[in-house]
């Protein structure tokens, strides 16, 4: 249900019934969001139907909503977290000194899956690798560390997912921060897609 996030008034109530007219799921509020979201099995075929009410029985020509219904699939969401209220751009670089390491930590919110994780980063550039341990599955942070050889070479577009494989993949790309001997993957925004990492080319 999309109401609060496009700016309607709606404070929706969605219900979910069976052929048999029988109410199935109902949902008021998600994960903190005024917008209703319900994640239903049919138990069997025939035209289903939902209601949409507002749950202070108000309504108008401006309370507008959008209702998406998809079949249920993994979701995996993956960024850098902000650890304080006023953190600048600069926790959303990896600046990667040439012969030595650098950490940074992912957070995770999965959805409809579960279980450990593991990180891969491929088409690094040459002499730039990413080590990282398999992800338990009942936490949301887990470090990883950069590492760049002496004689790394100045980042080119790269790319992260997680395994299993993943459907959709985004890259960004990375340049130097300085002219110094010192390389910046540059992580200006979320990683997202289903069961993959990556991130906008900024």
């Amino acid at each position: 249900m999309h109401a609060r996030s496009i700016r309607s008034p709606l404070d929706s109530v969605l219900n979910v019934y069976g052929p048999d007219g029988k109410n199935i799921q109902g949902n008021d509020d998600s994960s903190g969001s005024a917008d209703s979201r319900v994640t239903v099995a049919l138990p069997a075929d025939g035209k289903h139907f939902i209601r949409v009410t507002d749950h202070l029985r108000k309504g108008g020509e401006d309370y507008v909503y959008r209702v998406e219904a998809k079949p249920v699939a993994p979701e995996l969401a993956t960024f850098i977290p902000r650890f304080r209220a006023q953190d600048t751009q600069s926790r959303q670089m990896m600046p990667i000194p040439r012969g030595n390491r650098i950490a940074t930590v992912l957070q995770v919110t999965r959805g409809n899956f579960g279980g450990p994780l593991k990180f891969a980063a491929d088409k690094l550039p040459d002499g730039i690798t990413m080590h990282a341990a398999e992800m338990p599955p009942n936490i949301d942070r887990f470090p990883v560390v950069f590492e760049a050889k002496p004689e790394a070479d100045w980042p080119q577009r790269w790319s992260m997912s997680t395994s299993p494989t993943p459907t959709r993949r985004k890259t960004f790309a990375a340049s130097s921060a300085t002219r110094s001997r010192w390389c910046a993957a540059r992580a200006t925004g979320f990683f997202t897609g289903p069961k993959s990492i990556g991130l906008p080319s900024p």
